[in-house]
């Protein structure tokens, strides 16, 4: 599970914030022998103290961070630290708890899917090293345009294209420029979804008209028009 799933991490958590566990899950936490957390570099650091917080809470035990419990951390900080708009991850990472300098920590030095590609294994040590300032991307993996991006991903049939195959976009826009292309690209009928949008509490409707609304582009939000073959 996720730890926001498991934990019940409030959002946004802060420096007063605490997990709304039930009493079932309480006596569960209480009860547990080890907590297991991965990917340690992404945690924020009032999330991680929120988590500490509440099990000190349940434990009783205000000295000690977690109440007492057994936590394993686990991750690489030359990986994706928080996301914090307009700041660096890297001063909010739970390396900044008051806790951390109690952590023992335990280093694994033999990387058993490095030794598949050597030479790309360097690399990215070089680069989470810092010793790398700027990586050259090899000119067959460089794509000219759209187009040649879809084929090498997909090859020339489209309706027949792997279906493990796909294509990892940076922003939405990227996605509808791809997504776009490709259902130019295949053939048969276009059919469109339009989305029933209608307003709830809203005491100036005529301010946002229908075209408004459906140019505005939200994260997990479908688009209000699915165009389909």
């Amino acid at each position: 599970h996720t730890a926001h799933h498991t934990l019940h991490i409030p959002i946004p958590a802060n420096d007063a914030t605490y997990c709304s566990f039930t009493a079932v899950e309480r006596h569960l936490m209480k009860n547990a022998d080890l907590i297991i957390w991965d990917e340690a570099s992404m945690i924020h650091q009032d999330i991680a103290d929120t988590v500490s917080r509440s099990l000190q809470d349940i434990m009783q035990v205000s000295h000690r961070a977690f109440g007492g419990k057994t936590v394993v951390f686990m991750g690489d900080f030359k990986q994706l630290l928080p996301v914090l708009r307009g700041g660096k991850g890297d001063n909010i990472t739970i390396q900044r708890c008051s806790w951390w300098p109690n952590v023992r920590i335990l280093e694994f030095r033999l990387n058993f899917r490095a030794g598949q590609d050597i030479e790309f294994a360097r690399m990215l040590e070089a680069v989470g090293s810092g010793v790398m300032a700027e990586v050259v991307v090899p000119q067959q993996c460089l794509a000219s345009d759209v187009g040649d991006l879809v084929e090498r991903a997909f090859g020339n049939d489209l309706l027949n294209a792997d279906a493990n195959a796909m294509v990892l976009a940076l922003t939405l826009d990227d996605a509808d420029t791809i997504n776009d292309y490709c259902i130019q690209k295949t053939a048969g009928f276009c059919r469109e979804a339009h989305a029933a949008d209608s307003f709830l509490n809203c005491c100036h409707p005529d301010l946002y008209p229908p075209e408004i609304v459906a140019g505005i582009r939200m994260p997990g939000v479908p688009p209000s028009c699915l165009r389909m073959k």
